[in-house]
This record gives C-alpha cells, sequence and structure tokens, in this order.
C-alpha cells in the first residue's frame, strides 16, 4: 500500500475514504509494520467511522462492526491464510 502524502495527515485519510466508500465505515487491513503503513495507521485512529488494524490481528468483532473492508492485496493473502488455518485447526 502505497500512501502518497510524506506527512500523516487526517484530512487525506477523510478524503480518500469518502471516494473509496462514501459515508460508510471502514476497516483498513494493512499486511505489515512499516514507515507507509504506519501513515495510514496514524492517519486513520482519529477517525470515528474508521480503523486500521494488521491483517494478522483481525477478529470477528471488527469485520462485523465496520461496513466495509479496505483490504491491500497483501492483506488478503495474510487474512486468507489465517482464515484457513483457524478452519484447519477446527476440523
Amino acid at each position: 500500500m502505497s500512501w502518497p502524502c510524506r506527512k500523516i495527515k487526517t484530512q487525506l485519510m477523510v478524503q480518500a475514504l469518502d471516494r473509496l466508500v462514501g459515508d460508510a465505515s471502514a476497516l483498513i487491513l494493512l499486511h505489515e509494520k512499516n514507515d507507509e503503513t504506519q501513515k495510514v495507521y496514524l492517519s486513520t485512529r482519529n477517525l470515528p467511522d474508521a480503523k486500521a488494524l494488521m491483517a494478522s490481528y483481525i477478529n470477528i468483532r471488527d469485520l462485523m462492526t465496520f461496513d466495509r473492508l479496505i483490504l491491500p492485496f497483501t492483506g488478503a493473502w495474510i487474512y486468507w491464510y489465517r482464515l484457513l488455518k483457524i478452519n484447519w485447526r477446527a476440523q
């Protein structure tokens, strides 16, 4: 995930989320901790209708709380791996 701004700006995150999900709430899954994802996390933390979360920390409460899920491609692999791992253990 590439964050086009060098500074942490909540207003830019508001504009981006408005274009992506409109008035709906959004959960953003991040694939790893690095400088880029840290900017996304810090830009999202003050927004009441959005949350940035590491894909490895996903839980059912967060999935059920938010209307939309923003999932970068790399984060999708981590999510599906965890889902299959949980289902495999349940059998």
